[in-house]
């Protein structure tokens, strides 16, 4: 996932959503790369949390290995998420260091920012976070894959069973709280609810689903 500071920066520049991708998938490959294998890679791109904001992240799934460069032979590869965490990391902060003379940066980091916090200070203080990159463990079950990879290229912002009420006021669904592990209630009137749902339709002809490897033909 991108740190939330980053996320509207993606609503005022959205060419910016046609990088991230692909940087995800290189920074598998870089790893690959080294091991002299090709890798099979799938990737969602979604711009919606489960409470409908805005929230910028990848869902990739990746063969276990690869295969090697004269194409004959499969040879595994495992992922060190410590390692993936940093190449992500640095590979967005430099996305965003060389696109900064043509950035539009949103108001509520714009209002941040003065002699004393420049937008580069402003990236650096990003790069010292730690960045969340979950790795799931392999599953061999590949009824278990197909079904996940499945889900993602139809998934909408938000599924029909979590729409709770509607009264031609207001919308209330219920979505899982990460902090909590929870289920909560959230109740929107229908332009919140319209407002917050079409932000994240995405443009035309913009790929949501994205291959990479011996999957990109």
């Amino acid at each position: 996932t991108l740190p939330s500071e980053l996320w509207d920066f993606f609503w005022y520049n959205r060419w910016l959503l046609n990088k991230i991708g692909l940087i995800a998938a290189n920074s598998l490959k870089t790893i690959a790369k080294n091991k002299n294998v090709t890798l099979g890679i799938f990737i969602a791109i979604h711009t919606f949390g489960r409470d409908l904001k805005r929230n910028v992240h990848i869902h990739l799934s990746v063969t276990n290995g690869g295969l090697t460069q004269d194409l004959t032979t499969w040879k595994n590869v495992f992922f060190h998420q410590e390692t993936l965490m940093k190449i992500w990391r640095y590979q967005i902060i430099q996305l965003f260091r060389n696109a900064q003379p043509k950035l539009t940066v949103p108001p509520a980091i714009q209002n941040k920012l003065n002699h004393t916090l420049t937008f580069n200070q402003f990236l650096n203080q990003l790069y010292q976070k730690y960045w969340i990159v979950h790795c799931s463990k392999p599953s061999t079950d590949h009824k278990i894959n197909v079904a996940y990879l499945a889900r993602y290229t139809k998934r909408p912002p938000i599924a029909e069973s979590k729409l709770k009420h509607y009264d031609g006021n207001e919308v209330a669904f219920k979505y899982l709280d990460h902090n909590t592990k929870t289920y909560r209630r959230f109740t929107l009137t229908i332009d919140q609810f319209i407002s917050r749902f079409i932000q994240h339709i995405p443009d035309r002809n913009f790929r949501m689903i994205r291959y990479y490897g011996f999957l990109a033909h």
